[in-house]
């Protein structure tokens, strides 16, 4: 019996088995490619970060998947004047988180700020008026500015009973507030510009995101709110002189954060009215100064302000708004400078240590979650972080990544930014790389490898043939 033909199909069928197998691993895979709609940009910047939007404007692949921002964006006055940025998040629906209140008192202090600076104020100037009147109440519940270690135990006896601009304020053993509706704001297109609008809000009371069927601040009232905030009166001294109290307040006019830091100073001088008229009215012997200066931005100014009015005989202040502005004051206080620090915005979970500076929003842990259950609602599975790198945007990353288990979303990155770079084309560039790894599937056809496997095997089969027929 001949056995070279079937000894020559045998060859055969084994080098095509051989090329079955080998076909599948050189051939580009598309199955584990992510869809773009699950996809997502985390930004964590202050208002540099419109620099870095412009840039990502310029690639199709940025404008495909879905952006998010947070507290250091919300309702910036610097994107709405950027035409190519404001279009390109617009267009993205780009959705920032940050604390919030719709009270009667912040309507009044919204609109009233809003007259006054020309552009809609952040929910932190709510808090800024809150702080003015806590700090007053305090000052007045221990009898005056003398002894500055029993204001600052005052302020959670004030706390009892205030209701204020934010509502009830509960802090936490750090003296942080614990917990607190959060606002999703997003630019939108209204007659022909771009706006700011609330789209959805986290309520803290449900542990869950709603729609926003009408922005509460989208139209003014015929008449504004004329409302004071709530709380229990604090005892009255014995009468003396009137006498003035200097509050120094530490806010950003220039920098990165520097509309935040004007609306939250205007929103500090309604406050002001409010306090010295409550006062005067009701007998009590004390009225307020602000001595306002400009932090900008800057954590070293904001340390050399603080000891300056230190120096001066100050020691009770509002602001700055920044982390890593307060971190400067926190060393000195820490380092033996007594004084009350109130900050209306500041949320680095870094922070939170037991002392006499007060945060009335509530640390980043709370945004952390919110926004991934943002992520979850959207249909994301996998989110890029992009940060400035400092101390506050590392610590909402570290805090966002600590939900995502949680929520069942996949951190593909975190990349961090200087926020003092000259430019961001190459950060755009970065995340349109990591983009496009991620959600593009290579151009179909033959692999290099493939084809090399194909004409080893080939080589491979004629040889042997070629063996068995001389036999």
């Amino acid at each position: 019996m001949n056995f070279k033909p079937v000894r020559i199909a045998s060859t055969v069928l084994l080098a095509l088995l051989l090329l079955g197998v080998m076909t599948p691993l050189a051939i580009p895979s598309s199955a584990q490619r992510v869809d773009p709609s699950k996809v997502a940009i985390q930004l964590i910047s202050f208002e540099e970060g419109v620099s870095f939007l412009v840039e990502a404007s310029k690639f199709e692949e940025l404008a495909r998947v879905k952006w998010y921002g947070s507290d250091g964006t919300a309702l910036s006055a610097k994107l709405l004047e950027d035409p190519t940025a404001s279009r390109f998040t617009a267009n993205v629906v780009w959705k920032n988180t940050i604390t919030f209140t719709a009270t009667d008192i912040a309507v009044r202090v919204y609109w009233t700020v809003k007259d006054r600076v020309g552009y809609s104020p952040d929910p932190y100037s709510f808090i800024s008026y809150d702080c003015l009147w806590v700090l007053a109440l305090a000052i007045a519940y221990a009898g005056g500015p003398e002894d500055v270690d029993k204001v600052a135990d005052m302020i959670q006896k004030v706390l009892e009973t205030y209701e204020g601009a934010t509502g009830k304020i509960r802090l936490n053993e750090f003296g942080d507030r614990a917990g607190s509706d959060y606002a999703i704001f997003a630019p939108v297109m209204v007659g022909g510009k771009v706006e700011w609008r609330m789209v959805e809000l986290y309520d803290f009371a449900r542990d869950t995101i709603v729609k926003v069927e009408k922005d509460p601040f989208a139209e003014r009232p015929a008449t504004l709110p004329t409302a004071l905030p709530k709380f229990s009166p604090p005892p009255k001294p014995a009468p003396t002189p009137v006498r003035e109290i200097t509050v120094g307040a530490l806010y950003p006019l220039t920098g990165d954060l520097a509309t935040f830091g004007k609306a939250n100073v205007e929103a500090l001088k309604i406050a002001l009215e409010d306090v010295n008229k409550w006062f005067e009215e009701n007998g009590y012997p004390w009225r307020f100064k602000l001595d306002i200066r400009d932090s900008e931005t800057k954590p070293d100014t904001a340390k050399s302000l603080f000891r300056s009015l230190h120096g001066a005989g100050v020691r009770y202040f509002l602001g700055p708004m920044s982390s890593g502005e307060l971190k400067e004051l926190i060393a000195d206080i820490g380092a033996g400078y007594k004084a009350v620090v109130i900050s209306p915005s500041s949320t680095s979970p870094a922070l939170a240590i037991k002392d006499t500076v007060f945060r009335f929003p509530p640390p980043d842990d709370f945004q952390g979650k919110v926004l991934n259950m943002l992520y979850k609602n959207d249909g994301v599975t996998h989110v890029i972080i992009v940060y400035r790198n400092d101390d506050w945007g590392k610590g909402l990353a570290d805090f966002i990544k600590a939900y995502v288990k949680e929520f069942d979303i996949t951190i593909v990155d975190t990349i961090p930014y200087d926020p003092k770079a000259p430019a961001f084309g190459a950060l755009a560039e970065t995340v349109r790389a990591k983009v496009r790894d991620l959600t593009v599937a290579p151009a179909p056809g033959i692999s290099p490898a493939l084809i090399a496997a194909i004409v080893v095997i080939v080589i491979v089969v004629a040889a042997i043939a070629y063996y068995l027929l001389r036999r």
